[in-house]
């Protein structure tokens, strides 16, 4: 079993146990819904792996539709 520490900033995020790593630096991977790419991968000892990584920008659509008119009571 191997222990994944994935940091943002020098800001551990969340930690993850599993069998095998398979992803290396330059992959895009979902973390809590959110795509990130992979800046370095570190190799601690033989069970713990740190990801360093940074999330894709979020890109708010605004809305298209302004409602002018006046409420009537």
């Amino acid at each position: 079993m191997i222990v994944i520490q994935y940091f943002e900033n020098k800001s551990l995020i969340f930690s993850h146990l599993v069998e095998n790593f398979v992803a290396s630096v330059g992959d895009i991977i979902i973390i809590k819904g959110r795509k990130a790419d992979i800046l370095s991968v570190n190799k601690i000892n033989g069970d713990l792996i740190q990801v360093h990584f940074k999330f894709h920008p979020v890109i708010k659509k605004p809305s298209l539709v302004k409602d002018t008119k006046k409420k009537r009571r």
